[in-house]
C-alpha cells in the first residue's frame, strides 16, 4: 500500500501546477492542459512578448504553456483572437515568436512572425510588412 501512495504522489507532482483556463469554457481548470490559455492573441500582446523572459511570458499568457524544443507552446481558446503561438528562447529571453491567429470576424487566419535576429512580419491590420499579401 505504501508503494502505491508514492506512485500517486509522483503522478501528482508531474501534473503542471498552473493552468488558468476555466474562464475559457466555465467550470474547472484543466490542469492537464497547461498550454490552454484564455488570453487573446492580439498584436499588442505578441509585440509585448518580444525579448520577455519565461516568467513574463507565463504571466502574460496566464498559463505555463507546453514545453517544446527550445520554448513554449500555447493554444488560445479566447473568445476573440484565438489560435496557436510558439515562443522560442535563447539565453532566457524570447528570440522567436510564431503565431497563427483566428480573428474575431472569422476572416482568414493572421500570421505573426517575430525574430530578434531577422525581419519579421504580421498580417494584423496596422502592420506594414505582411506575412501574406492576400
Amino acid at each position: 500500500m505504501r508503494i502505491s501512495g508514492l506512485v500517486i504522489v509522483a503522478i501528482l507532482m508531474s501534473v503542471p501546477a498552473y493552468a488558468n483556463n476555466a474562464r475559457c469554457w466555465g467550470g474547472v481548470d484543466d490542469k492537464g492542459r497547461p498550454d490552454v490559455t484564455c488570453t487573446s492573441l492580439t498584436e499588442q500582446l505578441l509585440l509585448g512578448l518580444r525579448n520577455a523572459n519565461r516568467q513574463q511570458v507565463i504571466k502574460a499568457m496566464d498559463a505555463d504553456g507546453r514545453p517544446i524544443e527550445g520554448g513554449i507552446h500555447y493554444l488560445s481558446n479566447a473568445k476573440t483572437y484565438s489560435g496557436d503561438v510558439n515562443l522560442l528562447f535563447e539565453d532566457g529571453r524570447v528570440l522567436v515568436i510564431y503565431a497563427l491567429v483566428q480573428p474575431t470576424d472569422g476572416s482568414k487566419n493572421l500570421e505573426f512572425i517575430w525574430n530578434a535576429e531577422r525581419p519579421g512580419c504580421s498580417d494584423f491590420r496596422e502592420s506594414r510588412k505582411r506575412c501574406n499579401d492576400n
